[in-house]
């Protein structure tokens, strides 16, 4: 089996992996998360981490892979990732399983504080956070649906014909030149 190297990038905090598939990228991000985990002695540190993936497939998988891991070593599997995680952080197996005990549980009781997340959930969280600074409804939502988007934004403009004098005429003027050139009158999608 040919592993392929990934390459990794830092800035300060910041780090950045990219690698094909099968090229471990997996396996090194979940050490690289429980390292984080352990660099506190608070079992709910975990909530000070943010990882960020482009599927929500990706989410799940990588969530679910950093909680099984963390259960499997903290009741003595995986030993080989234990084994590297307890060299890594200069501590004793033992010691890293017993503090690995104290963040599952933790885990499996915030699981919802768990940050493994798209980046478009993400946004979407920014977003939510500042939209009374946006002048945005709390309660908005994001539509990704453009055809019915579309459909809605003419339906509101079209609820303005007569009321709106400046919009009438422009709407005027476009049907008139579409009929002109031969083309359907109706100003829907």
């Amino acid at each position: 089996m040919i592993k392929v190297q990934f390459e990794k990038e830092t800035t300060g905090n910041f780090q950045v992996y990219r690698a094909s598939a099968g090229s471990g990228k997996t396996y090194s991000l979940v050490r690289l998360y429980i390292l984080c985990c352990l660099k506190s002695p608070n079992p709910q540190y975990f909530r000070h981490i943010l990882a960020i993936t482009f599927t929500n497939k990706a989410a799940a998988e990588m969530k679910g892979r950093v909680v099984r891991a963390i259960e499997s070593m903290s009741n003595g599997g995986d030993l080989p990732l234990l084994k590297d995680i307890a060299k890594a952080i200069d501590k004793q197996e033992e010691e890293v399983k017993q503090q690995l005990k104290l963040i599952h549980k933790s885990m499996l009781h915030h699981y919802g504080d768990l940050a493994v997340m798209t980046i478009d959930k993400f946004v979407n969280g920014l977003v939510r956070s500042f939209a009374k600074e946006l002048g945005l409804n709390s309660e908005f939502r994001l539509e990704l649906d453009q055809g019915m988007l579309i459909s809605k934004s003419v339906s509101a403009l079209l609820d303005l014909v007569g009321e709106d004098e400046e919009l009438t005429k422009v709407l005027e003027k476009y049907v008139v030149y579409q009929i002109e050139e031969d083309k359907s009158w109706n100003i829907g999608p």
